[in-house]
């Protein structure tokens, strides 16, 4: 990881240097029931487009 990199729900995040994240370094962090769910709900929807599209570049590589 990076000096500027941070992690939240399991991603990292880049932040330039001087910016204040303080407002929404608890939704980041996932400290609150609402942020957590959020999160895992992103991270859900991610990882499951990711592997739809490995699916179908797999399948466009048996047509080839």
């Amino acid at each position: 990881m990076q000096k500027t990199e941070n992690m939240a729900g399991g991603m990292s995040y880049r932040t330039m240097n001087g910016i204040d994240t303080s407002h929404i370094m608890k939704y980041l962090e996932g400290t609150n029931e609402n942020s957590s769910i959020q999160i895992f709900l992103k991270n859900r929807d991610y990882y499951i487009a990711s592997a739809n599209k490995t699916i179908s570049r797999l399948e466009l590589t048996k047509k080839g």
